[in-house]
């Protein structure tokens, strides 16, 4: 590890968490982008040596082949630059848990138990903000409901238009009727008329 040469990282962050600032850094490996998290100022934090700390990372089967040096700025008291051990963001908890929270000093206790329960949680919100729909997503949305609307409605008068025309059928029917009932001398025109009739609506029937 003291041989290996530090990653340059693409970006740099720091994330408040209870009043500690929590830096990360964004590294490109071979065009793949992974989040890192320098562990000696967690250490400092919680009151850790961080000589142990380091030691029992790197006997861990599973840690000691995620860490990475990666060049970080101000990650110490005294600032500049330092070639800092890092774990991958998804790797913390595991680090984290490790700790012994019933060996620390009893006034860090405390905060040990909390960086445990809440810091993976909180520097995932910080880089994994709940999605919002756009407003092209928004106003794709409102045009679909609007067009589902007009459809219905046309439907709607498409169904009304029709039914329309069946009472208006009824009425000139029944008109006729009336019309056969009181005039006996005209029986045979009104029933003609009747006949032509329903033959002209069979007719525009089966042409639409």
């Amino acid at each position: 590890m003291e041989d290996e040469k530090a990653l340059a990282p693409i970006e740099e962050q720091t994330v408040d968490f209870y009043g500690d600032s929590i830096t990360t850094v964004l590294v490109d490996i071979n065009g793949h982008t992974t989040r890192y998290i320098p562990l000696r100022p967690i250490c400092e934090y919680l009151g850790l040596s961080w000589s142990g700390q380091r030691e029992r990372t790197m006997r861990d089967p599973i840690l000691s082949a995620e860490v990475a040096l990666v060049r970080v700025t101000h990650t110490t008291a005294t600032g500049g630059i330092l070639d800092s051990l890092c774990l991958p963001i998804e790797f913390l908890n595991g680090w984290l848990f490790g700790i012994n929270a019933s060996r620390v000093r009893s006034e860090l206790k405390e905060k040990v138990i909390k960086y445990q329960r809440d810091c993976y949680r909180i520097l995932w919100e910080a880089f994994n903000p709940p999605f919002l729909p756009t407003q092209d997503s928004e106003r794709l949305q409102a045009r679909t409901a609007l067009e589902q609307i007009r459809a219905a409605c046309l439907g709607i008068a498409q169904r009304a238009e029709q039914q329309i025309q069946v009472e208006q059928h009824l009425t000139n029917h029944q008109n006729k009727l009336t019309r056969f009932s009181r005039s006996p001398h005209d029986r045979n025109r009104v029933f003609t008329d009747v006949l032509n009739d329903d033959q002209n609506k069979n007719q525009t029937i089966s042409d639409t």
